[in-house]
C-alpha cells in the first residue's frame, strides 16, 4: 500500500472527484487532519460531525472548529486560503448548504465513497483507508508543502489534536529524507 501520496498527486485526485459533495466531504477531512467521524456522522455517537456555523471565513484563512472525537474537546484548525485549490470547493459548498451538518452521512459510508474515488487505496489490507487522508496531511503540512516550509512538529500535532509529538512522529508522519529533496537539490 502507498504510504504517502505526494501533495501534486492528492491535489490532483481531488480535483478530479466528479462529485462536488464527496470532492467537498474528502477535501474538508484532508485539510482539518480530520478522522472522518469528527467531519461525518460517527458510527457509535449521536453527533453529526462538522457543522456549517463551526466553519469561519477570512482573507488569509478558514478556520474550522473541530470537536476532537476522542477527547471531545474542540480544536481550531486552519486551511491557509493560498491553498486556493482546496479552499476554494470547500468555501463553495458550505456557502451553498444548508445550516446544520455539512455532511451528514455515516463514516461507513464515506468509506465507501472513498473506495470508488481512490480504488488503488482502497484494496489495501485494512478497511479504513480514508484515514490515510489525516495522515497525508500530516505529512504535506511537515513537508513544507502547505505554506512552502516545514511547519513546526507541535503545531501540526496541535492542529491533528494530538496531545504531543509522539503520536504524530509513531503513527502519522508518512514523510522520509527523499521528502525533503527540495530543500537541498535545485531543479534543474
Amino acid at each position: 500500500m502507498k504510504q504517502l501520496m505526494t501533495y501534486e498527486e492528492l491535489k490532483s485526485r481531488f480535483i478530479g472527484i466528479p462529485d462536488k459533495f464527496w470532492q467537498a466531504c474528502f477535501m474538508t477531512i484532508y485539510s482539518c487532519l480530520g478522522r472522518e467521524g469528527e467531519i461525518m456522522r460517527p458510527r457509535y455517537r449521536k453527533t453529526n460531525g462538522l457543522y456549517k456555523c463551526d466553519i469561519e471565513f477570512n482573507e488569509q484563512e478558514i478556520v474550522f472548529q473541530v470537536l476532537t472525537e476522542k477527547t471531545q474537546k474542540k480544536r481550531r484548525v486552519v486551511l491557509p486560503t493560498n491553498e486556493a485549490w482546496l479552499a476554494k470547493p470547500i468555501t463553495d459548498f458550505v456557502n451553498a448548504a444548508p445550516d446544520g451538518a455539512l455532511f451528514p452521512y455515516s463514516t461507513r459510508w464515506a468509506e465507501k465513497k472513498f473506495a470508488k474515488f481512490f480504488p488503488d487505496i482502497s484494496k489495501a489490507e485494512h478497511t479504513h483507508t480514508i484515514h490515510l487522508l489525516r495522515s497525508w496531511r500530516a505529512s504535506h503540512w511537515l513537508q513544507g508543502k502547505v505554506t512552502g516550509q516545514p511547519a513546526p512538529r507541535q503545531f501540526v500535532a496541535m492542529l491533528g489534536g494530538w496531545s504531543n509529538v509522539k503520536i504524530l512522529d509513531k503513527i502519522y508522519d508518512k514523510t522520509n529524507v527523499e521528502d525533503y529533496a527540495h530543500l537541498w537539490r535545485k531543479e534543474k
